[in-house]
């Protein structure tokens, strides 16, 4: 996506119906408007990855795949229906959902517009719950699947874990079928309304941890690389450090995936109503069960087994690092094995890294997600590693301690 100064022209790719795409000059660029890739449509995906990612791999030639063991993304912007937004829509989508739901959304999109959850009807609930769906299966079809093939034909490892997706991807399988690079470990398709009472169980909380162990046991390497992706979960790691750090949850809330002030400030009154509703809750496992998602809590699991294997932990940005948070709060030693990655364009990140003394390596003003920070961060622990094993100390080198100091 594309944002600039409303004064300056600027060379964009403008996404046509037919999933191609158009070198177009915006003279005059509105306040608020943003260029949109439609990664909800496969083809101007595989359009996309062609520009972008296979261009980069051409450039960085034999080195590719050598250093990053990951490959990251942004996720498309899930804004409400308000004038000057934009809601991912493709051509033929209202025919898809029609088919998957059973009922038309486009006259339904009232429900965004409903900023009070208590407002809404049962219907506009149902609506909303169904367009994330909708969003989020799209997604995976349209854009996870294509780039999990084009990362293996590059050699890149990438796992995926289902922690609890309203979709069963493994739906029209044979019994016991898996997909490649994918893990399912759901424990439920997803989380209850956090503002109406516990978003999870303590029970269905404990499984996401076990999960989380499971996954990092059956992963080699020395190292994990975390990241997600979920439709949401800034909301959760806000709650997350309001509720572990006693702050004020305007202070722990931003713009999430693009949010004006307006929509902060409706954000932050949501989250307040979470944090009301779950007021008992303040122990950290309490907390995770109450506020979190299931990613947050299977994250939460393979952060306790990695620092038990003596695994090195790369921290992505600001939801994983409150997975962290609360595993540092159950296991305060669990942060001798983390390093963290960079410092993100959420306002509260800074907060969260405060908590835990913790020091990023780079600081980018990123809000990408699913491992991009860590991603980055991952070729300067391997230079640091080369320098520790192969540079010349002074005595190898035949360089006298008055010499150096000379």
């Amino acid at each position: 996506m594309v944002q600039t100064r409303p004064d300056v022209a600027v060379r964009v790719l403008r996404c046509n119906t037919d999933g191609t795409w158009t070198p177009d000059i915006v003279a005059k660029w509105a306040p608020g408007e943003m260029g949109v890739a439609d990664l909800l449509n496969p083809q101007s995906t595989r359009t996309f990855l062609s520009l972008t990612h296979e261009r980069y791999a051409a450039a960085v030639g034999a080195h590719f795949g050598k250093a990053i063991k990951l490959t990251f993304t942004d996720e498309p912007k899930y804004q409400p229906a308000a004038p000057g937004r934009v809601v991912p829509w493709p051509i033929g989508a209202e025919d898809v959902f029609r088919r998957w739901f059973g009922y038309d959304a486009l006259d339904k999109l009232d429900a965004f517009r409903v900023t009070k959850m208590k407002d809404l009807s049962t219907t506009q609930k149902k609506v909303r719950v169904d367009l994330f769906d909708f969003w989020s299966r799209r997604f995976r079809d349209a854009y996870f699947l294509q780039l999990r093939d084009w990362a293996r034909q590059h050699g890149l490892a990438l796992t995926v874990v289902d922690c609890g997706v309203k979709h069963d991807f493994l739906a029209g399988l044979p019994e016991d079928a898996t997909r490649l690079g994918l893990l399912v470990r759901k424990v439920a398709p997803g989380t209850q309304d956090a503002s109406q009472g516990p978003a999870m169980g303590l029970a269905q909380c404990e499984a996401a941890l076990q999960n989380g162990m499971d996954v990092v046991r059956g992963l080699p390497g020395n190292t994990v690389l975390l990241g997600e992706m979920g439709i949401g979960n800034t909301s959760v790691a806000s709650l997350l450090l309001a509720r572990l750090a006693g702050l004020p949850i305007a202070e722990c809330t931003g713009a999430g995936t693009g949010l004006d002030s307006a929509g902060i400030a409706r954000k932050c009154a949501v989250l307040q109503q979470a944090l009301d509703a779950n007021v008992g809750a303040t122990e950290p496992l309490a907390a995770l069960a109450a506020l979190g998602g299931f990613e947050v809590a299977t994250l939460v699991g393979a952060v306790l087994q990695a620092a038990a294997e003596r695994r090195v932990i790369v921290v992505d940005g600001f939801i994983t690092s409150a997975a962290v948070l609360v595993a540092s709060r159950l296991q305060p030693h669990v942060l001798q094995r983390c390093v963290f990655a960079h410092r993100s364009g959420e306002r509260a990140h800074g907060l969260m890294l405060e908590q835990m003394q913790a020091e990023p390596l780079l600081d980018l003003g990123l809000r990408l997600g699913e491992g991009s920070g860590a991603a980055l961060a991952w070729p300067l622990l391997q230079s640091a590693c080369a320098i520790l094993r192969e540079m010349a100390s002074f005595e190898a080198a035949g360089v006298s301690e008055q010499t150096a100091a000379a």
